[in-house]
């Protein structure tokens, strides 16, 4: 293609040269010729071809840097980089999925995300929606969620066995955004099969179908919960549908210290307004 162009450019400035006595004419002459020869040269029906085939390729939008954008836009882009089997790389680097650590602080009221909205099963069928379904009285619960059911339980038994040991009393679930559509297809049959779980730990579990539709759009229920990882498990302590903490794979010691600590705070702090309000 630029050979062509040069080409055509090299015979206008021959032209120019031999037409000496005529020099108006001649700069006619080469912008007619210049202006012919550029659509023709570009638009050639094999030009138009490959830039179609390019333009229906997906992976060349996420390999743009003004389109990487979000969490998920960026895996993409990661993952075209290092391998479609990242997610199980991550996870021999980091088998405890210590995606992000679990703060000695609550996040700040103020700087809260709402908990996303979004509908959900239990495992006998009954159809919830969040936030909805949370606890609103000023009571902290606890949330871990999952992207493969089976993958990240032992994640999710290490935040949710020694909560229910310490407080008893405050609602857990475990929520499971599954994306893939065999889940969809045997999920009666594997939530049968962990109905025995439920009633033995007392963490309710509940199930919702979230795809990831990377050519169109990107699901912000992963971004609000900066899930980055579908092989881990991510924990949320929530209070009237705000998230305060979080924290992602299996928990340590400093960590659970710092959950109990700031649920306790949060406690202490609900029953002091409500004693203020009684005596008012």
């Amino acid at each position: 293609m630029n050979q062509i162009f040069k080409r055509t450019t090299t015979t206008t400035i021959q032209c120019l040269s031999s037409c000496n006595t005529h020099q108006s004419s001649n700069i006619n002459i080469s912008k007619t010729t210049l202006l012919f020869n550029k659509p023709t040269t570009f638009t050639s029906s094999t030009t138009r071809n490959i830039s179609f085939l390019k333009f229906l390729n997906p992976f060349n939008y996420y390999n743009k840097d003004d389109n990487v954008n979000t969490s998920q836009k960026k895996r993409i882009q990661y993952e075209l980089k290092e391998g479609i089997s990242w997610d199980y790389k991550e996870i021999l680097n980091n088998p405890n999925m210590k995606l992000f650590y679990g703060t000695p602080r609550a996040i700040p009221l103020v700087q809260s995300h709402d908990c996303p909205k979004f509908q959900a099963v239990d495992l006998y069928g009954k159809t919830v929606d969040y936030p909805e379904a949370l606890p609103s009285d000023g009571k902290p619960m606890l949330m871990c969620v999952t992207l493969k059911p089976y993958f990240g339980q032992h994640f999710v038994d290490s935040w949710t066995e020694p909560w229910k040991n310490r407080y008893p009393h405050l609602p857990v679930h475990h929520v499971v955004l599954y994306y893939q559509n065999a889940y969809k297809f045997l999920g009666s049959f594997i939530k049968g099969s962990r109905r025995t779980k439920q009633q033995q730990s007392g963490v309710l579990e509940y199930w919702s179908h979230q795809p990831i539709n990377f050519l169109k759009d990107v699901n912000n229920i992963h971004d609000t919960l900066t899930i980055s990882n579908p092989l881990g498990a991510y924990t949320y302590l929530i209070v009237d549908g705000k998230i305060r903490w979080k924290a992602s794979g299996k928990s340590t010691p400093e960590e659970l210290d710092h959950l109990f600590k700031i649920t306790q705070n949060l406690i202490d702090t609900k029953q002091k307004e409500k004693e203020k309000e009684k005596e008012k």
